[in-house]
């Protein structure tokens, strides 16, 4: 676990990673629940050295989704062991579990999100997503911001492989098809499925019509050969540029 967030004087520990060797969150990891010492430099797994040194009074608790742990808040006292309160206590673990909540959410929007803007089977962009980075390029053109290139792949007679070999066969050509696509354009590039049969690459910089026509002649050679689905079948594949 790394430290993500910290108040106070303790803006020195971000970035630090907490081992599972030392200190509470042992304890927390394998209970699952709170875990409060008031006198820490007593507490025989204590971290030790540095910042360590200085702490009072520590309590942390899990950070919890679908009943795993997936953070661990902190929090500590210096230079006085401060006693805690039943009351106080609950009110803590009622903070871990509206911060669980919140973590919750915000992971529920992400995926949500990509779920929203990318294809369930080959995991590229999909229309939405591609039409959202069109809209940011052409601002960024407007702008100044220089030129792009956009090829357009379509895949000829998809439907017939689906009619006559199954929708499985149909499915595992279009992740072939990415996966080539991916290898030759590399990870840093920008490719979308468009359509059932249709992929976009887009390029973020202009190229001299050499390089496009390069690239073009690469997409060709790379994607025009034989996929393997259960049956032998030979596939044309047309690049526009």
């Amino acid at each position: 676990i790394r430290i993500r967030y910290a108040r106070g004087n303790r803006r020195d520990l971000l970035g630090q990673e907490l081992t599972e060797e030392s200190g509470l969150m042992p304890l927390v990891m394998n209970t699952g629940e709170l875990q409060y010492v008031e006198d820490y430099q007593k507490f025989s797994g204590r971290r030790r050295g540095g910042v360590w040194e200085t702490q009072s009074t520590a309590v942390a608790l899990p950070l919890k989704q679908r009943d795993q742990i997936v953070g661990l808040l902190s929090i500590v006292w210096q230079d006085q062991i401060r006693k805690l309160a039943n009351d106080e206590i609950e009110l803590l673990q009622q903070f871990a579990d509206m911060a669980s909540l919140a973590l919750q959410g915000a992971k529920l929007r992400d995926e949500l999100s990509h779920i929203a803007y990318h294809d369930a089977l080959t995991g590229f962009p999909n229309r939405a997503g591609l039409t959202e980075r069109l809209t940011r390029e052409l601002a960024a053109v407007a702008a100044g911001g220089g030129g792009g290139v956009l090829f357009y792949i379509d895949l000829d007679e998809l439907k017939g492989i689906n009619d006559n070999f199954g929708h499985s066969a149909g499915d595992r050509l279009l992740i072939n098809v990415g996966e080539a696509i991916r290898e030759i354009v590399g990870e840093q590039v920008f490719v979308a499925r468009w359509g059932g049969d249709e992929f976009v690459i887009v390029l973020s910089e202009a190229l001299h019509s050499a390089e496009i026509s390069r690239l073009a002649d690469q997409l060709v050679e790379g994607l025009c050969r034989d996929y393997a689905f259960g049956a032998e079948r030979s596939e044309e594949r047309r690049v526009g540029k």
